[in-house]
């Protein structure tokens, strides 16, 4: 092999590396720190309402007890009475204007958000669940997973 196929296949090599390594162990939240750890006070979150609007889209709101916010959102699932179930998220995402590197300006608690499904919104009256995995104090400025506290919230409510 000549020294010019040698670097054009290195280059290919390592820029398939790349792409692989980015979308395999690319920036995102993890959970590693749970309740057993000294910062992560897992009764911190709450979903205060959520709501599933007549637009189809879930109204959710989450709030903290000492002031902090959600950094992401994961494993977040949606289930009706009527027998409906939809899943948001399988891994986490971060939400709340919080990216891989840092956190945003803007930031809020209590974080509302909406978010859209695809099932038929049952009538008034029908309850439902909602399941997400909050996490916060994330680790910023890692390549690969961010270091976070994470706790499992639910809530049970009835479409108004």
């Amino acid at each position: 092999m000549n020294q010019k196929s040698f670097i054009i296949t290195f280059t290919l090599f390592v820029f398939f590396f790349l792409i692989h390594f980015e979308k395999t162990y690319g920036c995102h939240p993890s959970g590693v720190h749970g309740c057993d750890y000294d910062d992560c006070n897992c009764y911190n979150f709450s979903i205060t309402d959520a709501n599933m609007l007549s637009n189809k889209s879930l109204s959710i709101t989450v709030k903290s007890i000492d002031g902090s916010h959600p950094h992401a959102f994961g494993h977040f699932t949606l289930g009706d009475d009527a027998g409906d179930y939809i899943r948001f998220l399988r891994n986490p995402q971060f939400v709340n204007d919080c990216a891989c590197h840092s956190e945003g300006h803007n930031t809020v608690d209590p974080y509302t958000s909406n978010w859209p499904y695809s099932i038929d919104t049952p009538p008034g009256g029908t309850w439902f669940d909602v399941w997400v995995s909050v996490y916060w104090k994330c680790n910023f400025g890692k390549i690969g997973a961010v270091d976070c506290c994470a706790t499992a919230l639910h809530y049970r409510g009835y479409v108004k």
